[in-house]
């Protein structure tokens, strides 16, 4: 009885043994299995993808906001980036298009990146005050305004163009060769706004230029320039002090303001 009993102990032993291997041994041998088959299912399916690309169609999209050539280069470099890489991406600035030859999903996905990337630009109005003063006195105050958007370049320019003569001295001829050129003389600025959370960080460039005094009969003018330049962080509705210069040989100074409104 005692040894009946032993071995039917010891096959049940077995048998745990023996499904506890088969069990750690069957999840391994599918996974391997599984892995092989998925590395059949990769190559079939990037060859079928190569097969279909082989008559690809070709969508144009017309851009309504993005006009610079710098602007669709950024563009068409995210869409390369973001699509599969032998998708082709064409860009024709002449006609302000970006054509994708693609499978349907790639000109999909690539339709919305276009669309959230070509929008409105955020718009401005900037109003530059010029002031002049003479100690704490204010003695003359001019403002100057203008529309611009957010990443977009704006000079504008008032004033006046000064004739200046320019030669030379002819040897073979023994003649004076005059010309005349034009100096602009005024107010110029020159404004680059990258719009920020609550305002635009203002890239500026302003000048202000004029004859130096009175000009004797036969002589060249003499200029004078003043020039305040630099970036500076300008919040939406609140004027910001740009700069203030001294005026040489005087008791003057010159002080310039940027005022940043939202345009809706």
């Amino acid at each position: 009885m005692n040894r009946s009993h032993c071995r039917v102990f010891s096959t049940r032993i077995l048998s745990v043994v023996l499904l506890n291997i088969l069990g750690v041994a069957l999840p391994t041998l599918a996974s391997s299995a599984q892995d092989v088959t998925g590395s059949r299912a990769v190559t079939m399916t990037r060859q079928q993808r190569a097969d279909a690309m082989q008559s690809a169609p070709t969508q144009v999209f017309h851009l309504k906001y993005v006009a610079s050539q710098a602007e669709m280069n950024e563009l068409g470099a995210m869409l390369r980036q973001d699509l599969d890489q032998d998708v082709k991406t064409f860009i024709i600035p002449a006609q302000n298009v970006i054509a994708i030859r693609g499978l349907p999903d790639d000109i999909a996905t690539a339709a919305k990146l276009i669309d959230a990337l070509d929008r409105p630009r955020a718009s401005f109005r900037l109003t530059y005050t010029v002031s002049e003063f003479d100690g704490t006195r204010k003695v003359s105050s001019q403002r100057y305004a203008m529309s611009v958007q957010n990443g977009q370049p704006m000079t504008i320019k008032q004033g006046r163009r000064v004739p200046v003569s320019t030669g030379k001295y002819n040897v073979s001829s023994s003649v004076s060769e005059m010309q005349m050129t034009y100096q602009d003389v005024g107010m110029t600025f020159e404004n680059t706004p990258s719009a920020v959370d609550g305002g635009a960080n203002l890239r500026f460039d302003v000048v202000q230029s004029a004859v130096a005094g009175a000009v004797p009969v036969g002589q060249d003018p003499v200029f004078q320039q003043t020039e305040l330049k630099g970036t500076t962080m300008v919040p939406v509705g609140q004027a910001t002090v740009l700069g203030s210069l001294d005026i040489p040989n005087s008791t003057r100074r010159l002080e310039v303001e940027a005022l940043l409104e939202k345009l809706p």
